[in-house]
């Protein structure tokens, strides 16, 4: 809810042409660890493993790091350490490993003018007698090996990624580096169309567990018989956030009317009756002061509003007025329209034909719907084969 409130000011994070600003990205930050705190302790501490959000970089569902290795390396940034909510890739570990080798470049050089070897130095600008050699100044051990520790340091991430470039065999946290756009642009397109309806899935939190890789499986940018393999991981990225979808019992949302519904006593019976054949939920009713008119205000699916001011009208012989406004309001469907029956209290609460009652009005809805954009709808053709005749009867 959080994040479907903020979507304009994300939306201006991510379009912006000032990507470079962070105080947008801050405030956010900290008001969505607010609301983190409120939903538990458990939860305070997810703000830092916040990989991507969805879909658009704007959306309400959330991507988790919890990829032993990955979400506690220095190589990691969460979506709030990028620029624009992620809208601009961060730079890669080998910009960074090249940017590390200019910088041995370049002190070998100055090592090189000043005709000294690097076992001639402890660092690129002390001797080891702790003569400066640009100013001639000494300095004593403890400070050269106080500058030593804090070169050590700033280089530590890209000396342990060179050298194990250098040995053939790249750390766990290395290889998902250079797959991570691909991991979040799998997730945005899981989130733009979902496993029910392909329709954008809305308050879905994903958790990445762990990413393991198998022997011989290529982990570089290189092409084999599967195509690219930023290519493979999308796919299988936007596959599993599907499955994990479809798995956890999800739930279609429609979208609502306010409706308001003024009619005299003598059809006011006519008017719940053609409510309640359209699934509409009474919020409150009354007279008016000083008038015989009932008021009725209630929340009225759109997929069922199609005639309802007809059928309103000829079922009171006019004598009723309605009004419909849309405020953006959106409504989950309690019913799971994966639901079959399997237990002795399915049966008997539904009987044994739960198809034949018409009352899963999830698996009604959806299978219009992806029948409508050309899906495929998993439905008997035929109900009753023993009662066809495919032969003539005349003998």
């Amino acid at each position: 809810l959080f994040l479907e409130k903020n979507a304009e000011m994300m939306k201006s994070i991510v379009t912006g042409t000032d990507t470079a600003s962070q105080e947008p990205i801050t405030s956010l930050r900290a008001r969505l660890h607010e609301e983190l705190k409120a939903a538990g302790p458990s939860w305070a501490q997810e703000i830092d493993n916040i990989w991507g959000l969805g879909p658009r970089r704007i959306g309400p569902n959330v991507l988790l790091n919890h990829v032993p290795g990955y979400h506690d390396s220095p190589l990691w940034h969460s979506v709030f350490e990028r620029p624009g909510l992620g809208a601009r890739k961060v730079a890669s570990r080998k910009s960074a490993s090249a940017t590390v080798a200019a910088r041995k470049q370049a002190m070998q050089h100055f090592l090189d003018e000043q005709n000294a070897t690097p076992n001639d130095t402890a660092d690129s600008f002390h001797r080891l007698d702790g003569t400066d050699l640009e100013t001639g100044s000494v300095t004593t051990d403890a400070e050269s090996e106080r500058a030593s520790e804090t070169d050590s340091r700033d280089m530590s991430e890209h000396d342990a990624a060179d050298e194990s470039a250098a040995d053939g065999v790249r750390r766990k946290d290395e290889v998902i580096l250079d797959l991570d756009n691909s991991i979040v642009n799998g997730f945005q397109l899981a989130c733009i169309a979902g496993p029910l309806c392909e329709e954008q899935v809305n308050g879905v939190c994903f958790i990445l567990e762990d990413i393991i890789f198998k022997d011989g499986t290529r982990t570089d940018s290189g092409d084999d018989s599967h195509g690219p393999i930023s290519g493979q991981i999308i796919s299988t990225t936007k596959n599993a956030c599907r499955n994990a979808v479809q798995s956890g019992g999800p739930r279609l949302v429609e979208a609502v009317y306010d409706c308001e519904v003024q009619v005299n006593a003598e059809a006011l019976g006519n008017v719940y009756a053609v409510l309640g054949k359209r699934r509409a939920r009474i919020l409150r009713e009354g007279m008016k002061e000083g008038t015989p008119i009932f008021s009725i205000q209630a929340h009225l699916p759109v997929v069922e509003s199609f005639g309802f001011n007809t059928s309103l009208l000829k079922k009171t012989s006019g004598a009723a007025n309605t009004q419909l406004l849309f405020n953006g309001r959106w409504v989950q469907i309690d019913q799971d329209p994966y639901f079959e029956l399997q237990t002795e209290e399915d049966l008997e609460e539904h009987g044994t034909n739960l198809a034949a009652l018409g009352n899963n009005v999830a698996r009604m809805y959806m299978d219009k719907v992806r029948r409508r954009k050309g899906l495929f709808v998993d439905e008997k053709i035929v109900e009753h084969a023993e009662k066809q005749r495919n032969l003539s009867k005349k003998k």
